[in-house]
């Protein structure tokens, strides 16, 4: 039997936004972008999520939702009983789980393409920068991934070429062509793939005109 796990909320109930407190400690800053993301997702679909706050004896102190405060006139609102140490925690961890899970590709493009977001801009540009960070440096590569007998690295004495996927479907389409097997990002930390200038070049033969 799965260990019981304690339930910690005591109320759901819609709060108006000047009711809840920013908590003081929240160290996440939100972009323009992420706003206007974040306006475009409510005005096309609505809350699907609560926020979560803790009632002090100044008001109700928000965990997570600071920025659906920020947009909305009264956000769905979890009330949660916990301790001032149980309420750092939680702010400190709770979106950073999140961002700890990996992205496979295939099931993101799959999901992607069965979304209609053309009158979503500010959606799309969000979900092409899942994909537009590079990781900061190449990782080494063997023989299976890369030249023979040799790892990749920008200092060694071959010349290279960087192509820059930016979105899922390019990368995956890329990697099948060049018979590569995709590597799984982890949060929005872009991945590399190396192959031989050779392998490349065989793929780009034109083919014969007879």
């Amino acid at each position: 039997m799965p260990e019981e796990i304690k339930n910690r909320i005591k109320q759901f109930r819609m709060v108006p936004a000047h009711e809840l407190k920013d908590n003081s400690k929240n160290f996440r800053q939100h972009s323009a972008n992420q706003k206007n993301a974040m306006t475009e997702m409510l005005k096309s679909i609505g809350f699907v999520g609560a926020a979560i706050a803790r009632e002090t004896p100044d008001g109700l102190v928000l965990i997570d939702g600071h920025m659906r405060k920020e947009l909305s006139s009264e956000v769905p609102t979890l009330i949660v009983d916990l301790t001032d140490e149980e309420m750092n925690k939680i702010l400190a961890v709770y979106d950073n789980l999140g961002d700890m899970a990996t992205i496979d590709d295939k099931l993101l493009s799959e999901l992607l393409a069965d979304c209609d977001l053309k009158d979503m801009p500010d959606i799309n540009h969000m979900l092409s920068a899942l994909v537009d960070d590079m990781a900061d440096s190449i990782q080494k590569e063997k023989k299976n991934d890369g030249p023979e007998g040799m790892e990749l690295l920008p200092h060694e004495h071959y010349d290279y070429l960087v192509v820059l996927a930016r979105n899922s479907n390019d990368w995956n389409v890329l990697c099948e062509r060049l018979k590569l097997a995709p590597i799984k990002r982890r949060g929005k930390v872009g991945t590399c793939r190396a192959t031989t200038a050779d392998t490349l070049l065989s793929l780009l033969k034109e083919p014969d005109n007879a």
